[in-house]
């Protein structure tokens, strides 16, 4: 996401506070204050859980795998 923005400075030049358009503040306040799941979150959770109880290992990545991407 990129936002378009002013930056507003105080008297020393410092920054102190930004000036965004209404749409994107809208967009980011919805994106921060909906906190519960959304519909394809909650089927993604549910076909992860029903994998876990059926056994099926061939859906998950190992953990050693993931610290392997992520570099740590």
């Amino acid at each position: 996401m990129t936002i378009s923005h002013q930056t507003v400075l105080d008297k020393d030049g410092q920054p102190t506070a930004v000036i965004i358009p209404w749409n994107e503040f809208l967009e980011i306040r919805g994106l921060l204050d909906d906190d519960a799941p959304t519909q394809e979150e909650l089927e993604v959770c549910q076909e992860a859980e029903a994998d876990r109880v059926n056994g099926n290992k061939d859906a998950f990545v190992p953990m050693s795998e993931v610290k392997e991407r992520l570099g740590i």
